[in-house]
């Protein structure tokens, strides 16, 4: 299960999803047992176009210290290539993308997955490139399911999970351990926009595109022993506190990250 949190621009996102689904242009849709996150995809589905447009695709993938990312698994229009030991990808062939989000994945074992999302229909051309930043896991740190329990992330980021909150893939309650990492996204870091998942551009409640400013972010992985992912129950609510940034307002919107789709959806208010 993937957990994401980001505050925005009188907004603030909480992301409860687990899909690996890679490009809306994607026709097989897999079966998603996530009900919140399967009605969001039908509005987003709704939201975001169909129509796709063939371009190049090249990039450097860096960690945090700048240095590059060599062996990153890069996917993007139902393609996948890698890194070379410069941290740079080419797919050198065309790929079919979404006109106005075009969904890059990066993973990478020891890194928390990347997502970058562009927009090939802002430019006549037909090549593009982009610069992504791999932040590396946290140590793991673990409470048992059926008694629930509080996490502290990067010294920033503190999760309350109630008891028998937890679930498989499947919807399956999950009784044993969970292994929390994470990584607080700080919205003044330099890196910022290299960092944070797709682009700051989100559905609201009333089905408008809107673009936003980040106020925080989190990006949160629930497993289990054996690196299965792990989710949230639809019923159960996990308590966040993070820091809020100098001048923001008592309360934002709270908004979350589809990775199917590679935009932010509004879900709840901060």
């Amino acid at each position: 299960m993937k957990l994401s949190l980001s505050l925005l621009l009188l907004t603030a996102v909480l992301f409860f999803s687990c899909q690996r689904e890679l490009d809306p242009s994607i026709l097989q849709e897999p079966e998603e047992n996530n009900t919140i996150i399967a009605a969001e995809n039908e509005k987003l589905k709704n939201a975001i176009t169909t129509q796709t447009r063939e371009v190049y695709l090249a990039g450097y993938i860096k960690d945090e210290a700048g240095k590059p990312v060599a062996q990153a698994k890069i996917q993007a229009g139902g393609k996948e290539t890698q890194t070379d030991a410069d941290g740079y990808f080419n797919f050198k062939k065309l790929l079919s993308v979404n006109r106005d989000y075009a969904l890059v994945t990066v993973t990478k074992s020891g890194y928390m997955n990347g997502f970058k999302t562009f927009t090939p229909n802002k430019k006549n051309a037909i090549s593009h490139s982009i610069e992504l930043v791999l932040q590396t896991k946290s140590t793991a740190k673990t409470f048992t399911a059926s008694s629930g329990g509080s996490i502290t992330i990067d010294d920033k980021i503190k999760l309350d999970f109630p008891a028998n909150s937890i679930v498989t893939k499947s919807g399956q309650p999950y009784n044993g351990n969970v292994q929390v990492v994470g990584r607080y996204i700080d919205p003044a870091a330099e890196s910022f926009l290299e960092t944070m998942p797709g682009t700051l551009s989100g559905l609201n409640l009333s089905g408008q595109i809107r673009a936003m400013e980040s106020y925080g972010m989190a990006s949160i992985d629930l497993y289990d022993a054996s690196g299965n992912e792990l989710e949230v129950a639809a019923s159960q609510n996990v308590t966040m506190k993070m820091p809020a940034s100098a001048g923001s307002p008592a309360s934002i919107p709270l908004w979350h990250f589809n990775e199917r789709f590679g935009i932010w959806i509004q879900t709840g208010t901060a």
